[in-house]
């Protein structure tokens, strides 16, 4: 929930753009996170270092978990959590939580808090915020939804007192602990002047640097899509921090902050999630650390499958889509814009959630253009005089919406557009950034009825459930840029929600995944390693290890053991 380091577009960012030697966008702001430390010293000085600067080119676009399309990562150090998980392999583990226990028939969950802790206004944190946050989920579906969707069959929830929390959910759920681990919990006496009627102000509501938070960290300044700085929260409930200010600086392209690493001005660069900056390989492994690893982010290609879409209804047929899977170039993407850091990609889990989840019969279609154009022809859709094909008397011209945040999602089209158009099919980027290409593709007004193919990502927890919900009909207005919706695989969605036998659940979950590849409301392109964040010398002194939470292995690695392992 990543992200995200995640959820912000990074998944689609590329670190491609030859021209990464582009000017940092904040780099003006970059002197306020300049001293490193005391007064003088450098990051390989012998001086203790105050403040972490992180250079990244995805962006925090809001403050407000609502509303935001891309800042989950940058959530980890300012709010608290009641769970956590490293790995899809570690054991969820307790953060605000200290102890939990289940009911006999699995209804029920009873948690202990940690005591003591404080958000950023000197207001005790307490369950009954952690309720607060729940029950907004269950009272305001539509407003919560980006949220709500790791969390399925939630009921109620209460405080009994200052530390004991019960949440109860309608039947036993697969994956009650997992769905906690994204949730950033929000402090009740703020946000409850904003839960009232249909829950709309939720979403307006203006989270400023001057707001409360109840993380490691609280936020002193935040400039939109530029700069995150923080600095430590004095009532945080878990161990200190090493360092006292957190920066996060947001730059143009992935070179252009690892310049600014060279030159000492970070002390930790974010790899764009999904984007393996070409400027990595240029790095002296002395001197910093470059980690790759299985990653929990794909990028696909989405069409809108409204069937009460009015224009290019020929994008609904089943056929059409898999003829296009064989026109696009999988390969070329993993080699050229993922320098090989990737995997093609067809299945809707990624390996790295575990083998046992994914259909391992799942194969990515061949790339074989004569393949496609023999599929289309046979679908009548013959080819104009100028060489682009037409289908119910409209020409097979599209426009695909790609956020303008990560670069790679413009390379990513570039090798789409080329395949495409050797199929007789032609398509015109409209980059976007990533609200408003979320409102392109469900306009108007969530109708889904005016977009037909979007570029996008998708990266989740480590728990099946998240990354098979976007193609629910629950998620139409939320997650799903697809409108897709079969009763098929809803009712096995809910079957597998509630399996708690993890090999007839992993049957289930194989199946929808099958239902998903045979109608193919999305062309999932690559798994994408995780490229974890570049640290310098002193940033190694903290013995930075990776971090596989709520998102990837990227520079979540200094939200992991600034907050949780200092």
């Amino acid at each position: 929930m990543l992200e995200d380091l995640l959820n912000a577009d990074l998944t689609r960012r590329q670190f491609l753009r030859s021209t990464a030697r582009t000017a940092a966008l904040a780099l003006p702001m970059a002197p306020l996170l300049a001293a490193c430390g005391s007064a003088g010293s450098s990051p390989t000085g012998g001086s203790t270092p105050t403040t972490f600067r992180i250079g990244q080119v995805s962006a925090v676009d809001s403050l407000n978990p609502f509303v935001s399309q891309n800042s989950a990562y940058g959530y980890l150090p300012i709010f608290p959590y009641l769970m956590k998980q490293f790995s899809p392999t570690s054991p969820i583990q307790g953060d605000l939580a200290k102890t939990w226990s289940k009911s006999t028939d699995g209804t029920r969950y009873t948690f202990q808090l940690h005591s003591g802790g404080k958000w950023s206004d000197g207001v005790p944190l307490t369950a009954t915020d952690v309720a607060f946050t729940l029950n907004l989920l269950v009272r305001y579906p539509i407003v919560t939804g980006l949220l709500g969707s790791f969390i399925h069959g939630l009921q109620n929830a209460s405080a009994v007192d200052a530390t004991t929390l019960v949440v109860d959910f309608d039947r036993p759920i697969a994956n009650a602990l997992e769905g906690f681990v994204g949730l950033p919990i929000l402090p009740a006496h703020v946000w409850s002047p904003h839960a009232v009627g249909k829950g709309t102000d939720l979403q307006t509501f203006q989270v400023t640097a001057g707001g409360v938070f109840g993380g490691p960290f609280k936020v002193v300044r935040y400039e939109q899509q530029q700069l995150l700085l923080t600095t430590t929260n004095p009532g945080w409930y878990g161990k200190k921090p090493k360092v006292k200010t957190l920066g996060l600086v947001t730059y143009q392209s992935d070179g252009g902050a690892i310049q600014a690493l060279k030159e000492g001005q970070l002390d930790s660069v974010s790899a764009s999630i999904g984007d393996i900056p070409i400027g990595f390989s240029q790095l002296s492994s002395s001197d910093y650390t470059v980690p790759y690893e299985p990653g929990l982010f794909y990028a696909y290609i989405a069409f809108n499958t409204n069937p009460t879409k009015p224009h290019h209804r020929e994008l609904l047929d089943p056929r059409v889509r898999a003829a296009l899977a064989h026109a696009t170039d999988r390969a070329q993407m993993v080699s050229n814009v993922y320098f090989g850091h990737a995997q093609a990609a067809a299945a809707a889990l990624p390996p790295a959630l575990g083998q046992q989840w994914q259909n391992g019969d799942i194969e990515p279609e061949s790339f074989d253009t004569a393949l496609a154009n023999s599929m289309l022809d046979r679908l009548g859709y013959t080819r104009g005089t100028n060489g682009v094909r037409v289908a119910h008397g409209t020409a097979m011209q599209y426009k695909v919406n790609i956020a303008t945040t990560v670069p790679s999602y413009q390379q990513l089209f570039n090798v789409l557009a080329r395949g495409w158009s050797e199929v007789g099919v032609q398509l015109t980027a409209v980059p976007l950034d990533s609200a408003a290409e979320f409102s392109a593709v469900t306009a108007p007004n969530g109708e889904y009825l005016e977009s037909d193919l979007d570029i996008w990502y998708y990266i989740s927890t480590f728990d099946p459930s998240p990354w098979l919900a976007i193609w629910t009909k629950s998620q139409i207005g939320n997650l799903s840029d697809t409108h897709y919706i079969n009763s098929e695989y809803e009712k096995l969605f809910d079957e597998q929600l509630h399996e708690t036998d993890d090999n007839k659940r992993a049957a289930i979950v194989k199946e929808m995944q099958a239902i998903l590849f045979r109608d193919k409301p999305t062309i999932i392109f690559a798994y994408v390693n995780a490229s974890g964040s570049v640290t310098n010398g002193w940033s190694k002194s903290l013995k930075l290890s990776s971090f596989n939470g709520f998102f990837p292995r990227t520079s979540c690695d200094w939200a992991t053991n600034l907050r949780w392992r200092a």
